[in-house]
């Protein structure tokens, strides 16, 4: 190609932009931010499939290594908390990934809200109050031990307990 096309060509990318961008635009979402508040079906299950992975590569496993600690004799506080340890990580992982999905859900909720589109709005909120009830009530299934730690956590734990019971 010539040097005069290539001017040409730069010259009409020049002409093209607009210094004050129209305030409509600055409104819309850019396709390549990744973000999961659109408002259709397809995207939500697009991100909700997109969420072990997301969370694969961001947890961390906080394991002492027990090796470190020079002495084989005595047990070293690292390797006596490394349990401890593995078990607040598996913790933080199903934390994050239930507060990645509240957020998602929150995110198309306001969309509906800010669109106005309130018929829109109930509709997915209904169908996501029995999935959330259903989510609830497998997760308190998996993890009912906390009704036997004594004190304040015991007894908020006791009346999710009594709740979830009302659900069924």
């Amino acid at each position: 190609k010539s040097p005069d096309k290539l001017r040409k060509v730069i010259y009409r990318r020049k002409k093209v932009h607009h210094p004050f961008p129209n305030p409509c635009y600055r409104k819309k979402q850019s396709p390549g931010s990744g973000g999961c508040d659109m408002a259709n079906k397809e995207n939500e299950l697009a991100c909700a499939g997109h969420l072990p992975e997301k969370l694969h590569h961001d947890s961390r496993t906080y394991l002492v290594n027990s090796s470190d600690s020079g002495s084989s004799q005595t047990e070293s506080p690292s390797s006596k908390y490394s349990g401890f340890f593995s078990e607040v990580s598996q913790d933080h992982e199903t934390m994050a990934q239930i507060l990645f999905s509240r957020n998602m859900r929150l995110n198309v909720a306001l969309t509906f809200w800010r669109k106005r589109s309130i018929s829109e709005l109930v509709a997915y909120l209904l169908r996501n109050i029995q999935i959330l009830k259903q989510q609830l009530s497998g997760l308190w299934e998996q993890e009912n031990h906390l009704t036997l730690v004594p004190g304040y956590t015991g007894n908020i734990a006791k009346d999710v307990d009594a709740y979830l019971l009302q659900l069924h």
